[in-house]
């Protein structure tokens, strides 16, 4: 896997190497952290994903240590971490256990709690809060994990908005459609079958009972089917 960094072009195969504890600045925080987000995306490794956070952990010990800035943008980027944990990891099943299937996403997830596991699960369905989240982030107040999961749970509990005229009417005239489509292949169905399972004495027979008008439009139909 090979991985370029936007804003530097740097070439990245594996998982970044982050430098601590040498005295970092903000700017050295933002840097590194944008290469491991880049580099995340393409990463299809749990245990790479896994090592990288552990990597970040660190800046976040020493950011904590040494002043508070650049705390957002660790957390945002252990957030985006755990999330393509999730997306690899997969959804599930009441009852189905993946730990037990062989699988690309299983392999180096043996670390991951049950609970490390269904968290990373939910942030990878509900990626737009989880962005959302750390949109709304700053140093006083990073993206930690809980935030992330409680408004999640939130989103869950929270009944859509109203649907507005426009949304409704474009909702009838999108079910309209289907309806009249489903009854267009219904129709196609019954004369192809009808046609074809019937013998010439039938198919005449069925034909005399018919409207000048009704033969034509069987015509059109027979020629929609067979082009």
């Amino acid at each position: 896997m090979t991985v370029a960094d936007i804003a530097t072009g740097e070439i990245i195969n594996r998982a970044p190497a982050v430098h601590t504890p040498a005295p970092m600045t903000v700017v050295d925080v933002a840097a590194q952290c944008r290469t491991i987000e880049t580099w995340a995306t393409r990463c299809d490794s749990i245990d790479e994903l896994r090592e990288a956070d552990h990597r970040l952990a660190a800046i976040g010990e020493y950011v904590k240590r040494t002043s508070t800035e650049g705390r957002a943008k660790v957390e945002a980027a252990r957030r985006r971490l755990e999330l393509r944990i999730g997306q690899l990891l997969g959804p599930t099943t009441p009852g189905q256990r993946h730990d037990q299937e062989p699988s690309l996403a299983n392999e180096g997830s043996d670390d991951l709690t049950p609970n490390e596991r269904s968290q990373f699960r939910k942030m990878a369905d509900h990626p737009d809060v989880v962005d959302a989240v750390i949109d709304e982030s700053d140093d006083a107040s990073p993206a930690s994990r809980r935030r992330v999961l409680d408004e999640i749970g939130k989103a869950k509990h929270t009944p859509p908005p109203p649907e507005t005229d426009a949304e409704r009417e474009a909702r009838e005239r999108a079910e309209g459609i289907r309806r009249s489509a489903e009854r267009v292949r219904q129709g196609l169905r019954y004369w192809d079958q009808l046609f074809h399972l019937a013998d010439n004495v039938q198919r005449d027979a069925i034909l005399a009972e018919l409207t000048d008008v009704e033969r034509a439009r069987l015509a059109d139909i027979e020629e929609v089917i067979h082009g």
